[in-house]
């Protein structure tokens, strides 16, 4: 029986930001003992344990979501604290699974933002 665990990478996936952001998350990842790994429109098809582990297209267009995808979970509510206190809204934030770990980036992304506009949904009484 093939045994499952999650990448032993501490890490923080993102995408969507504008520099000035990128280097306030990545001065907080690093803080937390994680690193930063920044995705693009060309890692869309690749599964999250793969990103999460650093292999990224290294360069191409940036997504248009800002999202952070973080492993493990175990720093997630601290590591959101901080980076509200900087001021950084992140519409889209997941810890990593066993199972989310083998989806592609596009496939969380959608899950993430179905779940942020039903979230969304309910705050505004709609």
């Amino acid at each position: 029986m093939k045994a499952r665990t999650l990448p032993a990478v501490r890490a923080v996936l993102i995408g969507g930001f504008d520099d000035n952001t990128k280097k306030l998350i990545e001065q907080s990842a690093r803080r937390f003992g994680a690193k930063t790994v920044v995705a693009g429109n060309d890692d869309l098809d690749t599964k999250i344990k793969t990103l999460i582990s650093g292999n990224t297209a290294k360069g191409g267009e940036v997504c248009s979501d800002r999202f952070m995808i973080m492993n493990p979970g175990d720093f997630a509510s601290a590591f959101i604290d901080e980076l509200k206190a900087k001021g950084v809204s992140v519409p889209l934030k997941a810890v990593v699974t066993l199972h989310s770990q083998e989806w592609t980036l596009k496939i969380l992304l959608d899950e993430l933002k179905q779940e942020h506009m039903t979230l969304t949904r309910g705050q505004d009484g709609k």
